[in-house]
């Protein structure tokens, strides 16, 4: 296994945004260029292996996604900048907060883990964008989850 990404990424998915005053369209640009985008090389894919041990490839609503599991250090280091983010926010409830807080971590997880197509310039919410349909980001986390370890249908056997 090589070092992990996630020293160099930044978390902040708000700056993704689009500024006031950009060209209106612009996400719509950057989401049809990322998912109409030919499908990494053999090379490429190698190198991912190389990094990450694993990779794995998966079809949702008929795109195609390659992601990697997710570390115990990322895991943490999501929960707590997902933390971080609520705590900021005094006008949501204690029931609001938890699912707000499912809601970004899944969406920050999917942004850390998937390899292509490259998400860090899709706003989730975009609802012209394929990754708006409110299962996708869903799907690629439990996908991702599975690839971790997080196989909830794994029965222990009493000994």
């Amino acid at each position: 296994m090589g070092m992990n990404r996630l020293d160099d990424m930044d978390l902040d998915i708000n700056s993704l945004k689009p500024e006031p005053g950009e060209m209106p369209g612009i996400i719509d640009a950057v989401v049809r260029e990322v998912i109409d985008t030919e499908m990494p090389t053999d090379d490429q894919i190698d190198q991912w292996k190389a990094l990450y041990g694993k990779v794995y490839e998966i079809e949702v609503m008929g795109n195609y996604y390659i992601y990697r599991g997710i570390t115990r250090g990322e895991i943490r280091a999501i929960k707590g900048e997902t933390q971080r983010r609520l705590a900021m926010d005094t006008r949501i409830t204690q029931e609001e907060a938890i699912d707000m807080m499912t809601e970004l971590m899944q969406d920050m997880e999917v942004r850390t883990c998937t390899l292509w197509p490259d998400l860090s310039r899709i706003d989730f919410n975009d609802s012209s964008s394929p990754m708006s349909l409110g299962g996708v980001i869903p799907s690629l986390a439990t996908a991702i989850d599975e690839a971790s370890g997080f196989d909830t249908r794994a029965v222990p056997r009493e000994l």
